[in-house]
């Protein structure tokens, strides 16, 4: 069974903003990635150059055995469970008002494109919490400040490709592109408007 995953960013009124705080607090109470989760990303980290520019659908059968054992657990990795009923709220709360990005892509959670697409150094320094982040307005400038300085450097083409072979089997170009720029553009928007920002991932099963 392939699962579409979503990728949601919402802008936040300030009157809207203690009772989004609450919930994004409740959904980190519920926990962070599994076990297996955490040694799969571990696992990623070790293996970064080798993978890199590797699909794993057209891997050899030998390296796929090794690879294909830590590869699905990173994937789902990034689908917290607290943030997949906060993904639900956060999408039935959609208006085309405050809908920034919406973002769906198939087989891979989209932080995890972004992590292959941005190497380990560069995914652990951004805001939030793998692919899931509340900012508040006044602190939204700090944020966009932190992307731009994380992103500053990247190869936007070398990026989206490395990202791009791992799910092209099921994803175009472009989507991996727009998962890849979905953070500073949605942080650009948010400071330009005033506004504070929510952004969730989720699988839609």
């Amino acid at each position: 069974m392939s699962f579409d995953f979503w990728w949601l960013a919402r802008f936040v009124d300030e009157e809207e903003v203690g009772s989004v705080s609450i919930s994004f607090a409740t959904a980190m109470a519920a926990g962070g990635p599994s076990a297996a989760g955490l040694l799969a990303i571990r696992r990623w980290i070790q293996n970064e150059p080798c993978t890199a520019a590797q699909s794993y659908m057209s891997l050899p059968p030998s390296v796929k055995q090794a690879f294909g054992g830590w590869y699905k657990d990173f994937i789902w990795a990034f689908n917290l469970p607290g943030f997949q009923v906060f993904g639900e709220q956060v999408a039935s709360q959609l208006t085309e008002d405050n809908c920034c990005r919406f973002i769906s892509i198939r087989r891979c959670s989209p932080a995890a494109v972004l992590w292959q697409a941005l190497g380990y150094e560069r995914a652990s320094r951004l805001p939030g919490i793998y692919g899931n982040l509340f900012i508040p307005a006044s602190e939204v400038a700090t944020a966009l400040r932190v992307v731009k300085e994380t992103y500053a450097g990247l190869d936007l083409d070398q990026a989206t490709a490395r990202a791009h072979a791992w799910i092209a089997d099921s994803n175009s170009l472009e989507q991996t592109r727009e998962v890849i720029e979905l953070l500073p553009v949605a942080l650009t928007e948010a400071a330009q408007r005033g506004k504070g920002l929510v952004v969730v991932g989720r699988p839609q099963i």
